[in-house]
């Protein structure tokens, strides 16, 4: 049972025996997998008719179990005076992106009027 909350790893030590022999100070590891998946956004802000990178430490995922296996992302509330897109193609807004797009730097939020700083996008994973 879990008693700590938000702890995704544990361990144990056992001594096991087949009634013959014995092996002592096997290390049991745990690897315990949320029911909720907890993912938090941060908050950027651009300067009037430019662009900022989107980067990975704008969405934090605070399971270690599922940093790895969230890598997609749709956008479900677009910015109210902004745009989200592939730094090459500025203007060609996008719905959805990959982690991958975010950590090689291929995504940015632009802007054509002020951004109000607060929330740009809401993210959700696919």
């Amino acid at each position: 049972m879990q008693e700590i909350a938000n702890q995704t790893r544990d361990e144990f030590v056992v001594d096991v025996s087949n009634g013959i022999s014995w092996v002592r100070g096997l290390i049991v590891r745990l690897n315990v997998i949320p029911e909720i998946i907890y993912v938090s956004g941060g908050e950027l802000s651009c300067l009037e008719g430019q662009a900022s990178p989107f980067t990975p430490s704008l969405i934090s995922v605070h399971s270690t179990y599922y940093q790895s296996r969230i890598t997609d992302f749709k956008v479900l509330e677009k910015p109210a005076h902004g745009y989200i897109h592939f730094t090459k193609q500025p203007g060609i807004v996008i719905k959805k992106f990959t982690m991958a797009q975010i950590e090689g730097g291929y995504i940015q939020v632009g802007t054509k009027r002020m951004l109000l700083p607060g929330q740009v996008v809401c993210l959700d994973t696919c």
